[in-house]
C-alpha cells in the first residue's frame, strides 16, 4: 500500500492519547449522557481495534468500565506494551485480565492493511 507507519514513539503516543480519550468518554457518559455504565460496550475497527486492544489491557478508572468489546481487523502491539514502555507501564496483571469484559475479536485472513501474522 501507500501508507507509512509513523515512528514507534509517535505511534505509542497517539495510541495512548486515543485510549485515554475513549476511557474518559466512557467514564463520563453515565453522568453526561445518561447511559447505563453496566451496559457499556466498545467497538473498534482497524486502528480503532488496535486502540481497543490497548484499552483491554490497560488500567481502568473503575473495575467494570466496560461489559464487552468487539475488536475487528486490528492488532495488539506487543512491541509497545513491554514493561519498559509508557503504555506497558499501564498494563494490568494477567489475573486482573481474567476478571474483565469479554472480548470478541475477528480478523480477515486476506487483510493486506493489517495482515494476520
Amino acid at each position: 500500500g501507500n501508507s507509512r507507519a509513523p515512528p514507534a514513539i509517535a505511534l505509542e503516543e497517539q495510541i495512548g492519547k486515543s485510549a485515554d480519550t475513549i476511557v474518559a468518554f466512557v467514564e463520563a457518559a453515565p453522568d453526561k449522557l445518561g447511559t447505563d455504565p453496566a451496559r457499556a460496550l466498545l467497538f473498534g475497527f482497524s486502528q480503532g481495534a488496535t486502540v481497543g486492544w490497548t484499552i483491554a489491557v490497560m488500567q481502568w478508572p473503575r473495575p467494570n468500565l466496560l461489559c464487552g468489546m468487539a475488536l475487528l481487523s486490528g492488532r495488539a502491539m506487543p512491541e509497545l506494551l513491554q514493561p519498559s514502555t509508557p503504555l506497558g507501564a499501564r498494563l494490568v496483571s494477567r489475573g486482573e485480565l481474567g476478571k474483565r469484559a469479554r472480548v470478541f475479536a475477528a480478523h480477515g485472513e486476506e487483510d493486506a492493511t493489517t495482515p494476520v501474522t
